[in-house]
């Protein structure tokens, strides 16, 4: 009792614990430093209601030892003879009766299951052709306008600019009888994306090559290109260069035509050519002209020729950079890795994006 004591009075010399008996601490080092008032009190009371010998489990309780502690029970033989199998085992129920009724409970247990299990498995099938029913009629595609631009404003969820039907006449009068690949010989450059819908390739589509439904807004989408990025050119597979309108806004017209090369030093590069289509591809075939020679070389001085005519009939700039494509450059807010950067101007309610000092 004196240990107790002495034992009570150094925890009370102790200094209490900030948190008293809400402390959550585990450290020994702490508990032998501090007090917990309340907290200490019921782990002594525990203690000593452990401590009890009427509390402590059978098992904890010590055994009197034995001979047969350490030899074990003594094993007898025994036979059964006819006294015992009439007298001792006679109320028991016969081992064969026994297996019968275990078979006959197994064999009720099986049918039970298996009559679920085809609930199931029906239940199932009908739960399947309904979501089969549902994705039929899911990705059944909507009809569409017979007018092309609302044609193309349902499916890729934009208007074109007035350049691009322009661009698509223009091309018409170059090839008539197959206006996508009028640029094909010259500039190995064939009309695609929106300009398959005036071709009327998707007509009777229902279905893409995997049994979905055609989506418009991945059709001819790039690898590196952005959300913004919408092609309308493309090259052959092997270069991947395709050129392509530039959209701060889907609500908005283009910003400007850029093209992007994935088989270059700077794939994600997105390089701004003019503010139509017609001074994108007169750009593209300037350069292009550099490098070619023969019957390549003519097809694209005549075609360079047309361009220039076309333009100037259509009161359309073959500029690489406009006045509207500097303004829109001060207005970038943030710097982007395919360089054309974030254009999202502060509205009246003053919600917007502020210029981000960090540098891609």
């Amino acid at each position: 009792m004196a240990g107790v004591s002495k034992k009570k009075e150094a925890d009370t010399a102790k200094p209490v614990c900030q948190y008293g008996s809400k402390c959550y601490r585990k450290n020994p080092q702490h508990i032998k430093n501090y007090r917990h008032p309340g907290h200490d009190d019921n782990e002594e009371k525990k203690a000593e209601e452990v401590s009890k010998p009427e509390n402590l489990k059978p098992d904890k309780k010590r055994k009197a030892a034995t001979i047969e502690t350490f030899l074990g029970k003594p094993s007898r033989s025994h036979t059964v003879s006819d006294s015992d199998s009439e007298g001792e085992h006679a109320d028991r129920p016969s081992t064969k009766k026994v297996k019968t009724d275990i078979q006959s409970q197994v064999v009720a247990k099986e049918l039970k299951l298996s009559t679920e299990s085809t609930d199931e498995d029906d239940m199932s099938k009908e739960s399947v052709e309904e979501k089969e029913e549902y994705t039929e009629d899911d990705d059944s595609l909507p009809a569409s306008p017979e007018d092309e631009k609302e044609n193309i404003k349902q499916k890729f969820l934009v208007e074109m600019p007035d350049d691009f039907y322009q661009f698509w006449e223009f091309c018409q009068t170059l090839q008539p009888s197959n206006p996508t690949r009028a640029l094909e010989e010259s500039l190995n450059l064939i009309l695609v994306g929106p300009f398959d819908i005036l071709s009327g390739r998707h007509k009777h589509v229902r279905k893409n090559k995997h049994g979905r439904r055609p989506n418009f807004l991945l059709h001819y989408r790039y690898f590196y290109d952005p959300p913004e990025f919408q092609t309308v050119l493309a090259s052959d597979e092997k270069s991947k260069f395709h050129l392509g309108y530039y959209r701060d806004d889907p609500k908005e017209k283009p910003a400007f035509v850029a093209s992007n090369s994935p088989g270059s030093a700077s794939p994600e590069k997105i390089n701004p050519c003019g503010d139509n289509l017609f001074a994108a591809v007169y750009i593209y075939a300037s350069k292009l002209l550099k490098s070619s020679s023969g019957k390549t070389k003519k097809c694209i001085e005549q075609l360079i020729k047309s361009l220039e005519v076309e333009a100037k009939k259509q009161n359309l700039s073959l500029s690489e950079t406009t006045k509207n494509m500097k303004d829109r450059k001060k207005k970038v807010v943030c710097p982007t890795f395919h360089g054309a950067g974030i254009v999202v101007p502060v509205d009246s309610n003053d919600v917007g994006y502020r210029p981000v000092p960090e540098t891609p």
